[in-house]
């Protein structure tokens, strides 16, 4: 974030600050919803604590907007205060039944948590209710890649990417679910569209890397962990492959001489 853009922040701010503080006991309805403005500003500068502070204030005064409590629990999630954040998608949940960003959250928590059948069936709702939701779609396919369902996950991936044709993190974990398939050339063709749409991706590099390497194709798999290496140099596990990539080829090398 830019200082210019910091600052103007931070007046907004202190004037949502000052008109909280003016109407609270005149206007309580008005207070809160200066405070969620305060919190709200603060989240978007990465100052969670401060933002959870300024939801808990507009909360004591006006308890029953389901918003609130959803973007308190983003501002925990985000602290790593994962137990408390779902109570309070929960809550949202309770006050306003139709919230989808509150199952997707509570989803997400709940995948975070490796309690993906019941972070699925949050997403579930959250796509039922919003039809058109990428992230929904990419969350769920990640929560049924750690059960193993990865011909389920690469459907979901198929639907994020296609209603989100730049979505890159949908194209790498696709690429993920078919290199655990075996579709090692499909998988290939994932993390090319990764690259191509984040040129820095190491994490692309590495996997792309690997599913060369159980192709045989050694020297590319070898190029790709150079570049992962580069980009990230203490990434082991590009290391480890790179080494083992080396071995390989050289021993192909000695085949062919002999």
């Amino acid at each position: 974030m830019t200082t210019d853009k910091a600052e103007k922040i931070e007046e907004m701010v202190e004037k949502w600050r000052s008109i909280a503080n003016i109407a609270e006991g005149m206007d309580n309805a008005l207070a809160a919803h200066a405070w969620f403005f305060v919190g709200n500003l603060l989240a978007k500068s990465d100052r969670q604590e401060e933002a959870h502070s300024a939801y808990d204030q507009a909360l004591c005064l006006k308890p029953d907007q389901a918003v609130m409590y959803n973007n308190r629990g983003s501002a925990k999630s985000l602290m790593g205060q994962l137990e408390s954040a779902m109570s309070d998608y929960d809550e949202a949940i309770r006050l306003e039944p139709d919230y989808a960003d509150a199952y997707y959250n509570r989803g997400w928590i709940k995948s975070e948590l490796n309690q993906c059948e019941s972070a699925i069936a949050d997403y579930d709702e959250a796509i039922r209710l919003e039809p058109d939701y990428a992230d929904a779609y990419y969350n769920r396919g990640i929560a049924k890649g750690k059960l193993n369902q990865c011909e389920s996950a690469i459907a979901d991936y198929d639907k994020a990417i296609q209603l989100n044709p730049d979505y890159t993190d949908a194209y790498y974990n696709r690429g993920g679910a078919k290199n655990e398939l075996g579709r090692y050339e499909a998988a290939i063709a994932d993390y090319d569209e990764a690259l191509l749409l984040k040129p820095n991706f190491a994490e692309a590099y590495t996997n792309r890397g690997i599913a060369k390497q159980l192709l045989g194709r050694y020297e590319a798999a070898i190029a790709d962990y150079d570049e992962a290496i580069r980009l990230k140099p203490k990434d082991a596990r590009s290391c480890a492959n790179r080494k083992i990539a080396k071995e390989q080829l050289g021993q192909c090398e000695a085949e062919i001489a002999d």
